[in-house]
Protein backbone atom coordinates (compact mmCIF):
# COMPACT_ATOMS: atom_id res chain seq x y z
CA UNK A 1 0.00 0.00 0.00
CA UNK A 2 1.16 3.55 -0.66
CA UNK A 3 2.87 5.23 2.26
CA UNK A 4 1.20 8.64 2.03
CA UNK A 5 -2.28 10.09 1.63
CA UNK A 6 -1.25 11.75 -1.63
CA UNK A 7 0.12 8.53 -3.14
CA UNK A 8 -2.95 6.61 -1.98
CA UNK A 9 -5.26 9.14 -3.64
CA UNK A 10 -3.20 8.88 -6.82
CA UNK A 11 -3.50 5.07 -6.72
CA UNK A 12 -7.29 5.41 -6.25
CA UNK A 13 -7.49 7.72 -9.29
CA UNK A 14 -5.47 5.27 -11.38
CA UNK A 15 -7.64 2.38 -10.26
CA UNK A 16 -10.78 4.33 -11.21
CA UNK A 17 -9.33 4.87 -14.68
CA UNK A 18 -8.63 1.15 -14.96
CA UNK A 19 -12.19 0.30 -13.94
CA UNK A 20 -13.62 2.77 -16.46
CA UNK A 21 -11.39 1.39 -19.24
CA UNK A 22 -12.46 -2.17 -18.46
CA UNK A 23 -16.15 -1.19 -18.41
CA UNK A 24 -15.81 0.59 -21.76
CA UNK A 25 -14.22 -2.54 -23.21
CA UNK A 26 -17.07 -4.65 -21.80
CA UNK A 27 -19.67 -2.35 -23.38
CA UNK A 28 -17.87 -2.45 -26.74
CA UNK A 29 -17.51 -6.24 -26.65
CA UNK A 30 -21.17 -6.73 -25.70
CA UNK A 31 -22.15 -4.73 -28.78
CA UNK A 32 -19.76 -6.75 -30.95
CA UNK A 33 -21.06 -10.02 -29.53
CA UNK A 34 -24.52 -9.33 -30.91
CA UNK A 35 -23.30 -8.88 -34.47
CA UNK A 36 -20.40 -11.31 -35.01
CA UNK A 37 -20.61 -14.72 -36.63
CA UNK A 38 -21.17 -17.63 -34.27
CA UNK A 39 -17.61 -18.92 -34.67
CA UNK A 40 -16.21 -15.64 -33.26
CA UNK A 41 -18.51 -15.46 -30.25
CA UNK A 42 -16.43 -17.77 -28.05
CA UNK A 43 -13.35 -15.57 -28.42
CA UNK A 44 -15.29 -12.42 -27.65
CA UNK A 45 -16.88 -14.12 -24.65
CA UNK A 46 -13.40 -14.98 -23.34
CA UNK A 47 -12.40 -11.32 -23.69
CA UNK A 48 -15.59 -10.28 -21.88
CA UNK A 49 -14.80 -12.69 -19.06
CA UNK A 50 -11.25 -11.34 -18.79
CA UNK A 51 -12.45 -7.73 -18.61
CA UNK A 52 -15.16 -8.66 -16.10
CA UNK A 53 -12.54 -10.28 -13.90
CA UNK A 54 -10.40 -7.15 -14.32
CA UNK A 55 -13.24 -4.95 -13.08
CA UNK A 56 -13.82 -7.20 -10.07
CA UNK A 57 -10.11 -7.21 -9.20
CA UNK A 58 -9.86 -3.43 -9.57
CA UNK A 59 -12.94 -2.93 -7.41
CA UNK A 60 -11.36 -5.04 -4.66
CA UNK A 61 -8.17 -3.01 -4.98
CA UNK A 62 -10.21 0.19 -4.82
CA UNK A 63 -11.87 -0.94 -1.58
CA UNK A 64 -8.48 -1.77 -0.05
CA UNK A 65 -7.08 1.61 -1.10
CA UNK A 66 -10.10 3.46 0.30
CA UNK A 67 -9.76 1.61 3.61
CA UNK A 68 -6.03 2.38 3.64
CA UNK A 69 -6.76 6.07 2.97
CA UNK A 70 -9.18 6.15 5.91
CA UNK A 71 -6.48 4.69 8.16
CA UNK A 72 -3.92 7.22 6.90
CA UNK A 73 -6.36 10.09 7.44
CA UNK A 74 -7.08 8.94 10.99
CA UNK A 75 -3.39 9.25 11.92
CA UNK A 76 -2.01 12.50 13.23
CA UNK A 77 -0.63 14.78 10.47
CA UNK A 78 3.00 14.11 11.42
CA UNK A 79 2.53 10.39 10.84
CA UNK A 80 1.48 10.86 7.21
CA UNK A 81 5.01 11.50 6.01
CA UNK A 82 6.70 9.32 3.41
CA UNK A 83 8.74 7.76 6.22
CA UNK A 84 5.74 5.95 7.72
CA UNK A 85 5.24 3.24 5.10
CA UNK A 86 4.00 0.60 7.54
CA UNK A 87 0.50 0.34 8.90
CA UNK A 88 0.11 0.02 12.68
CA UNK A 89 -0.99 -3.61 12.24
CA UNK A 90 2.22 -4.55 10.41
Amino acid sequence: MPATVEKTRQAIDETLLDINDEKEAIDRLNKELASVPEKQKAGIQRELDRHTTGVETSQQEMKALQDHLKRLNSKSPGENSADSGKLPSE
